[in-house]
């Protein structure tokens, strides 16, 4: 592995580090509240999401098609810090262990939407609160594809209409 020199540039953008983590970490804990809210106990979709406090794992996934967790890996962007929040499935292994399979992932930066990809692909979360009933924003998207992806794993999506 080749080690360079880290540009200054790049350096600065962690001057606020701690600021910067604990407003990510403040911004991906509202998240995880508002999927708990939209996918309570009394959901017909069985998806609950519970608060988790031993960082990084930020969430516990309950589902019937299976279970999981979210857990963050910090990186660093051209606006400072962003939390990459991981979808990992509850799998069992050959050897009948249980362990985490990576399925899929959410960016949550210091400022700015929440977003899943990047570049062309990158499309923005607007996460919101439920008004009489109806789901406004995309907290209830981002669970259900949270749960697909339980569900599904890994696996390439496949049209299954």
């Amino acid at each position: 592995m080749l080690f360079t020199r880290i540009p200054r540039i790049k350096l600065d953008k962690l001057y606020h580090a701690v600021e910067g983590a604990e407003k990510v970490k403040g911004r991906i804990s509202a998240i995880v509240k508002q999927l708990g809210i939209e996918f309570d106990s009394q959901s017909r979709t069985g998806l609950s999401l519970t608060s988790h406090s031993d960082w990084p794992v930020c969430a516990l996934i309950e589902s019937p098609l299976g279970r999981g967790r979210l857990r963050v890996e910090w990186t660093v962007l051209e606006s400072g810090v962003a939390g990459l929040v991981i979808v990992d499935r509850e799998v069992l292994t050959s050897f009948n262990q249980l362990e985490y399979q990576p399925v899929w992932a959410f960016t949550v930066p210091e400022y700015g939407d929440a977003y899943i990809g990047s570049g062309q692909e990158r499309e923005s979360l607007r996460i919101h609160a439920l008004t009489s009933g109806q789901v406004i924003g995309t907290a209830y998207e981002l669970g259900m594809s949270i749960l697909y992806k339980i569900a599904a794993g890994c696996r390439e999506d496949e049209d299954v209409g």
